[in-house]
């Protein structure tokens, strides 16, 4: 079987539920991680080659069938396995998804183009038409990783984490509170950047394979077969629908949202054996444990609370922490300002392009190539003046000795490992306390 052909039906399963007809413009697409794309190639190939396009055409195939699209997203819950089914709700999906509109019922679609989109983009790349205005830039999704959120570093937010950001807004950047929106339209939100999140380290994770395959396309006829047949075709939906009284209409076609998911699972689980279990066990089975990573912060000592007697000797023992054993005067520094010894730190999500082989941090003519696949230019990161009193991740005395304990994730702020459990919160004291501190506030 050809790969044009292999396309072919990666494209007719993913398309058979798809909206037909004439429209002024394209529904909008899942952009293809071209980046990390171009990262790959650099890693493992010579100069000037480049992986075979066959994959170009597969991998969003793939994605496709087991994802869906912008406009009809659907999850590919694992068959077989014992793995929570509610880590993203197919009716959280349907809210989330789509064009803005509202149903006959009053329920609202589309809540992730109406309120995220702009910045965060249709992918959940983090480059949306306005990404490039803002600082810090708008979370990129796909890598998976998440600053703000009660778990140690290696393990995503919990539900509670998500909703935090979702309701009270990331103060000092240009993400705001969506407090005003239902508590199901909240929920909807988390389900849908849980879902931009998986399917984007998937992608990674194919792309990752293509070295490994050796120019042999990912699913062969074979392969094909096991999950092609029970996917209804289009001369079946209207028997399907009158049949079946709970299908819903959507575009003139009948969507059996049940059969999407089916038909998700069988191609994730036969990627799985193909390329081995880490898209459950590292993907999407990470998002299951929720609650059970939550780092438990212990009861505050009494010096913290500053009626005690002892608390200006608590604070000025974080002082001494923070100068010292905490490590926090190398970026924050001295006067915790945010003016520290160590320049020229980037986060996660530029470090994952610009270490790339071929790549210098310091020569822009380097970063060509994935500026042009979609990369957006470099920005140092600018460590937190503290002395303002304005904390990105909540300004709750846990929040900060969170931040402390486990670090903040994808950014250079190391978890405090050596430090024990007083420690912290003396340094949660010593922060919280530098606003009071005459002269705050000169520069950010």
């Amino acid at each position: 079987m050809t790969r044009s052909t292999l396309s072919a039906i990666y494209l007719g399963i993913a398309g058979i539920l798809m909206a037909s007809g004439c429209q002024k413009s394209p529904p909008p697409e899942f952009g293809f991680d071209r980046v990390e794309w171009l990262k790959q190639e650099k890693l493992h190939l010579g100069d000037g080659e480049e992986f075979s396009e066959d994959y170009l055409e597969e991998i969003p195939s793939i994605m496709e069938a087991m994802f869906g699209t912008p406009e009809h997203a659907w999850f590919p819950f694992p068959k077989d396995r014992q793995i929570e089914s509610d880590i993203v709700s197919p009716a959280s999906l349907r809210m989330a998804a789509g064009a803005v509109a509202s149903r006959e019922q009053g329920e609202h679609q589309g809540l992730y183009r109406e309120h995220c989109a702009e910045c965060h983009g249709i992918s959940g790349d983090g480059a949306g038409p306005t990404a490039g205005l803002l600082y810090p830039y708008p979370r990129d999704f796909r890598l998976g990783k998440f600053k703000f959120k009660s778990t140690p570093q290696r393990h995503p937010p919990t539900t509670a984490d998500l909703r935090r950001t979702l309701m009270i807004g990331v103060p000092g950047t240009a993400m705001p509170s969506f407090s005003r929106l239902s508590q199901e339209e909240i929920d909807a939100l988390i389900d849908y950047v849980k879902y931009l999140s998986i399917r984007g380290n998937f992608e990674k994770y194919l792309i990752w394979e293509v070295p490994a395959i050796d120019d042999e396309p990912f699913l062969d006829e074979n392969h094909l077969q096991q999950w092609i047949e029970p996917v209804p075709r289009q001369q079946e939906i209207v028997s399907l629908f009158s049949a079946e009284p709970d299908l819903e209409i959507e575009n003139g076609l009948a969507v059996d949202y049940e059969k999407r998911a089916k038909v998700a699972a069988d191609v994730g689980n036969q990627i799985a054996r193909l390329i081995g279990g880490q898209f459950w066990e590292f993907v999407v089975k990470r998002w299951a444990a929720d609650d059970a990573n939550v780092t438990e912060v212990p009861a505050a000592p009494s010096q913290f609370e500053s009626t005690n007697s002892q608390y200006k000797e608590f604070v000025q023992r974080g002082h001494q922490l923070f100068l010292s054993k905490g490590g926090c005067v190398q970026c924050h520094g001295k006067d915790a300002r945010g003016v520290g010894e160590v320049e020229n730190n980037y986060d996660d999500w530029t470090n994952n392009w610009l270490t790339s082989p071929g790549v210098d941090p310091n020569d822009q003519s380097t970063h060509r190539e994935f500026k042009s696949a979609g990369a957006l230019t470099p920005r140092v990161v600018s460590p937190r003046n503290l002395r303002l009193g304005v904390y990105r991740g909540g300004g709750e005395p846990e929040q900060i000795y969170r931040r402390i304990a486990n670090g903040i994730e994808g950014t250079p702020m190391p978890a405090g490992t050596a430090l024990s459990n007083d420690e912290i919160w003396a340094l949660v004291a010593y922060v919280m306390s530098l606003p009071e501190i005459q002269g705050a506030g000169a520069n950010e």
